[in-house]
């Protein structure tokens, strides 16, 4: 099907961002609006997101308190907040370290309200371990033994900036989704994690309202060849566009036991931010339970068009639109 002009511009605006996103990286300006997620909300509804995020973390990863207590945690991509490594500290965690190739922006009293907020949601015991790890007067001060938040570097470059086998625990937050050498950043991350440690990653697998919250097809971003999206999206913010099957062959080429947990599915129409249409998740999505005829509809009217890489995945792959990863690396 011939490229619509509103397409072709589109995209070319898309690759013009992109190379200036690069180019500014190159020159050492590492800040950024991406992530910047709690600012953009009332100190309230922050607190409640972090409280979200971390139960997430516990309920899809069936995380224990023997897998926290005393466990050296990496997160890739925390944003403009460290409120949820903060739970992981306050619940008995020994250390937090954050990577992220961006710094996001962030406004400190802001962030200090919020964690003063999240602080009285805690248990005495909580509070405590929540106070080892930071003072909030006058701004957030973190303890370096407890908190280590490292920028400039992202999870592709895991094993050049920590020490092999650091790590008890891996975590991010559609994260993964935005880092174009994703082969390279899971085996980096293999690397900085210890035999028997854990790994908890959501994934987001649309793609961000770039296409499908502008009128076009939920799934036109993956009917473009690889060598124009490569100028469009590498080494920015945008998806990679990696489906849900090359997660699984890349963790089990690590010889992890891996489970991927299917949390949202992907909208007939526009881009929206629905979670949990399969009930508690599901690792495949089943015609007629989790999706009909409106989602079959949509998947042939776009599979002719879809991109050689994409063209003859399953319609539950296709359909996926968030996934839960979590792995455990062998001993």
């Amino acid at each position: 099907m011939p490229t619509s002009p509103r397409r072709a511009r589109y995209i070319a605006r898309l690759t013009a961002s992109s190379f200036l996103r690069r180019l500014r990286f190159a020159m050492g300006r590492i800040e950024s609006d991406t992530g910047s997620s709690t600012s953009l909300l009332t100190v309230e509804a922050a607190v409640t997101y972090i409280h979200r995020t971390f139960d997430d973390y516990e309920r899809y990863g069936a995380l224990t308190a023997a897998m926290i207590e005393g466990a050296s945690l990496l997160e890739i991509g925390p944003g403009d907040s460290l409120g949820v490594g903060l739970r992981f500290l306050a619940r008995g965690a020994a250390s937090y370290t954050t990577l992220d190739k961006f710094f996001s922006r962030r406004d400190a009293t802001n962030e200090r309200c919020i964690y003063e907020l999240l602080w009285q949601d805690l248990t005495e015991a909580e509070r405590l371990r929540f106070d080892e790890a930071v003072r909030l007067q006058p701004a957030p001060r973190f303890h370096p033994d407890k908190v280590r938040a490292v920028y400039g570097h992202g999870a592709q470059d895991a094993d050049q900036v920590f020490a092999p086998a650091s790590f008890d625990g891996i975590l991010s937050r559609a994260v993964l989704h935005e880092i174009y050498e994703a082969k390279a950043a899971l085996e980096a991350l293999d690397r900085v994690l210890k035999p028997g440690g854990w790994m908890i990653h959501k994934i987001d697998l649309r793609d961000d309202g770039l296409f499908s919250g502008r009128g076009f097809h939920p799934l036109e971003f993956l009917t473009i060849s690889g060598p124009v999206y490569w100028l469009m999206a590498y080494d920015s913010d945008k998806t990679c566009r990696r489906p849900l099957p090359f997660y699984r062959d890349i963790l089990s080429q690590l010889g992890y036991q891996a489970r991927f947990i299917v949390t949202g599915i992907i909208e007939t129409v526009g881009y929206q931010g629905v979670e949990n249409p399969a009930g508690d998740g599901k690792e495949t999505l089943e015609a007629g339970v989790d999706y009909g005829p409106a989602h079959e509809r949509m998947l042939a009217d776009i599979r002719p068009r879809l991109s050689a890489a994409f063209r003859n995945l399953n319609d539950s792959d296709l359909l996926a639109a968030s996934v839960f990863l979590v792995a455990r690396k062998p001993q």
